[in-house]
């Protein structure tokens, strides 16, 4: 049992841990390129800063469960088979993370729909979960070389999907130590692939996160519903521009769209997970479907029907940020209203687990 005494330290390093990885990922990942402008100082000041307080994050008070899960490895002939042109981008991403980035990372794997290869081309992002050990992380000269690496890496996301809204997702050896069982459960591994050779397993000591998920869809909630009342979604703008209301901005806009839109596709999972259900991704619709009302429900089918038709109306690559004529048909002027229902139902499910 927790004391009240014991609250204090598990929430600073709960705080801790968050802060490290949101920071880590942002400085792994070239939106953080403008440090460069003012030469190596930046850079390795904020390098000094994450390594240091990775050292001060205490797993150890945290009551963990140990889980270790068998990863598929990468089977090169299987991507290069189902559709050569598209997936070699991902062939030549394996290539390059054993050739350059093998003594860097201790485990890069592929999860989603481009490890079941069950995606919708130019639709489906590239999901990864990439681990820095401690040799790494705690080296400011590795951690820096991670990162120019990183910015290369990236690159082959981008050419599978152009609008891909997430980068490479990093986590620190530390973090497998202390394993929040919101991150990606164990079933998601299962679904993988092993990008890395000779990395066929990964060790999990997992601590109960479901408060910090249920926070984390509210403020998802909180977001959608402040661009309703404001005509505005203020997350992941585009050239500085976010996504605004009745496509007063639809030759920006698809980007933030497809991120927008995105979010209705993840709750389902998210709420299975705080109903201790947890589920992969593409299995989580048909499980989820039953907990809302068909009026709810709703957004969920016209999202995935968007994604379905996405291949058949658009060529790949999307070389443009307009929303297509077609989506905008589809969905409608007032797009920030059309999950009010779900987002209703999700909000009484959180809050009557919230403690």
């Amino acid at each position: 049992m927790i004391t009240s005494r014991q609250i204090e330290p598990l929430e600073n390093n709960i705080r801790l841990q968050n802060s490290i990885r949101s920071t880590l990922n942002w400085f792994l990942r070239p939106e953080s390129d403008h440090l460069s402008l003012n030469g190596y100082h930046d850079v390795s000041l904020i390098g000094n800063q994450i390594s240091t307080s990775s050292c001060l994050f205490d797993c150890s008070i945290f009551n963990t469960e140990e889980t270790s899960v068998e990863i598929e490895r990468f089977d090169r002939q299987r991507y290069i088979n189902k559709d050569k042109a598209y997936l070699s981008h991902i062939v030549e991403m394996y290539d390059f993370i054993n050739k350059e980035m093998s003594d860097l990372v201790s485990h890069f794997i592929l999860h989603g729909s481009m490890a079941t290869l069950d995606y919708s081309k130019g639709w489906s992002d590239v999901d990864t979960f990439v681990v820095i050990p401690d040799k790494t992380l705690h080296n400011i000269k590795s951690l820096l070389k991670l990162r120019d690496l990183s910015y290369e890496a990236h690159k082959f996301l981008y050419r599978v999907d152009p609008l891909q809204h997430h980068g490479l997702i990093f986590a620190s050896e530390c973090d497998l130590r202390a394993y929040p069982s919101h991150y990606l459960p164990p079933c998601v591994f299962k679904k993988s692939v092993s990008m890395l050779e000779g990395e066929d397993s990964i060790t999990l000591n997992i601590r109960n996160s479901k408060q910090e998920s249920i926070r984390g869809v509210l403020s998802r909630i909180k977001l959608i519903k402040e661009s309703k009342k404001y005509g505005v979604f203020r997350h992941h703008a585009y050239n500085g521009e976010y996504l605004l209301d009745n496509y007063r901005n639809f030759k920006n806009g698809m980007y933030q769209m497809k991120y927008y839109l995105g979010t209705f596709s993840i709750f389902p999972s998210l709420i299975l997970g705080i109903l201790d259900r947890e589920c992969y991704k593409g299995d989580s619709f048909s499980i989820a479907k039953n907990l809302f009302s068909k009026d709810a429900w709703e957004v969920v089918d016209l999202v995935t029907e968007i994604r379905k038709m996405w291949p058949e109306k658009e060529d790949h690559p999307y070389r443009e940020n307009i929303i297509p004529a077609w989506l905008r048909k589809e969905l409608g002027n007032h797009y920030f209203s059309i999950g009010d229902k779900f987002l209703e139902e999700i909000e009484e499910i959180c809050k009557e687990r919230i403690i």
